[in-house]
């Protein structure tokens, strides 16, 4: 199922088209760690909609404690992302991330894509995420081109692509995977 992973990998990332089922994955996989008593620090990016339209985005903070609008369709004035406006205020979940860092075993991230790559203050609490040599989970957008983050990501990371085929049945290797990875870094026991 994974399609690479390197020798003493650090990092478990998802990929695939848009509603083949990431962050359903995702949460399962942050509702098991949480449930084995792992710390983590975190966010993800809802979609919002409205009458069955997708008006923009949210991000919020893997605990609950705190959401804004990463981007909307209006009323926002941040770089724009094809239909979509950036909405700054999503740095404040991004800053919240960071002051949680240095006390959680592990850091997710649902997703690392050009929305929150267009805001300087969440590209930059990603690449702290990615610096602080905690290993991590990430939805990683499937065109992903970013150097500096490949630069990251590349030889550290163990890839699973997402398809409506295997998205369920893909959770269990993936969750090895994972073990794996905070196994090696003394996070979760033999």
């Amino acid at each position: 199922m994974a399609s690479d992973c390197p020798d003493g990998y650090r990092y478990v990332a998802l990929t695939g088209r848009p509603g083949v089922g990431k962050t359903t994955i995702f949460m399962k996989i942050y509702n098991e760690l949480i449930g084995r008593g792992v710390s983590i620090a975190g966010f993800y990016c809802p979609e919002v909609r409205r009458m069955g339209r997708r008006i923009g985005f949210k991000i919020k903070s893997l605990d609950s404690s705190i959401e804004r609008w990463l981007a909307r369709v209006k009323d926002c004035n941040g770089p724009q992302v094809g239909r979509y406006y950036t909405c700054p205020e999503a740095g404040e979940v991004a800053s919240y991330m960071l002051e949680r860092l240095d006390s959680a075993n592990v850091v997710m991230i649902d997703e690392i894509g050009p929305m929150e790559l267009k805001l300087r203050s969440v590209r930059k609490a990603i690449l702290a995420a990615l610096d602080s040599g905690k290993p991590g989970v990430f939805v990683v957008h499937e065109r992903l081109r970013d150097p500096e983050l490949r630069r990251r990501l590349d030889g550290y990371t163990c890839w699973f692509q997402i398809t409506r085929d295997n998205r369920d049945y893909i959770l269990k290797p993936i969750m090895e995977s994972v073990e794996q990875a905070l196994i090696r870094h003394g996070i979760l026991g033999e």
